[in-house]
């Protein structure tokens, strides 16, 4: 199943069908987290939240680290 772009939503994301039911899967990525976090220094905002279940992918906190200063409350 090829991972597909979608430009405006700046995503991942990929269909697959099972026992005829499709199924539409949006996900995150280095790239993605990437452009997303620069919406934070475009409009000057200042931080992020992030609300993660265990599925996060290892390089989120590389980005994080590198651009912005992490409190955990």
């Amino acid at each position: 199943m090829p991972v597909e772009w979608d430009l405006r939503a700046a995503s991942p994301h990929f269909t697959y069908e099972t026992v005829g039911t499709k199924h539409e899967v949006w996900f995150d990525d280095a790239l993605s987290a990437a452009v997303k976090l620069s919406i934070v220094d475009a409009y000057g905002l200042r931080g992020v939240s992030l609300w993660v279940l265990g599925n996060e992918f290892p390089q989120l906190w590389y980005l994080l680290k590198d651009g912005y200063k992490l409190e955990k409350k």
